[in-house]
């Protein structure tokens, strides 16, 4: 399992942060720490504004003791062994979505998928039945098993 935070706004009123939890399969996991290591170093240009280290290593210091109070940044955690943390220079060209997109090159799937999120469902469509509902809660319980990573927390 893969989590990405991308946390920006601190300085105004729009205060967001996101955390998205991805499933791997392990050949994919595997290769994802060079692909965002890579991806961050080349995320941002060279003439930014502060000279700090693009990619900074959460292994050891985790994410609150890498960067400071109320700094945009983006994270990728691998699992619950650490990972990356990259300050955001300037939030005006920062792409949102920079996390999906390393992973969509990652996993070789379609570019036109990038932004493809699964919509809400209106209020006047079908909703399932309890046993059409159960069943889906059962499939997802099945397929979660093996990626569940709750189950390093016990």
């Amino acid at each position: 399992v893969i989590f990405l935070e991308t946390a920006m706004g601190h300085d105004t009123h729009r205060n967001h942060a996101m955390v998205e939890c991805i499933p791997l399969p392990k050949s994919e996991f595997d290769d994802a720490s060079m692909w965002f290591k890579q991806a961050i170093d080349e995320a941002e240009s060279e003439w930014s504004t502060h000279n700090a280290k693009k990619c900074i290593d959460t292994t050891k210091k985790g994410l609150r003791g890498c960067i400071p109070e109320r700094f945009p940044y983006f994270n990728v955690e691998f699992g619950m062994t650490g990972g990356y943390v990259h300050v955001i220079d300037d939030e005006s060209k920062w792409n949102v979505d920079f996390g999906r997109d390393v992973l969509i090159g990652l996993m070789d799937l379609p570019a036109e998928r990038a932004h493809q999120r699964n919509k809400p469902q209106s209020a006047h469509q079908a909703r399932p039945g309890p046993f059409v509902v159960n069943k889906m809660v059962g499939d997802f319980k099945k397929d979660w098993d093996p990626v569940d990573w709750t189950k390093q927390l016990d």
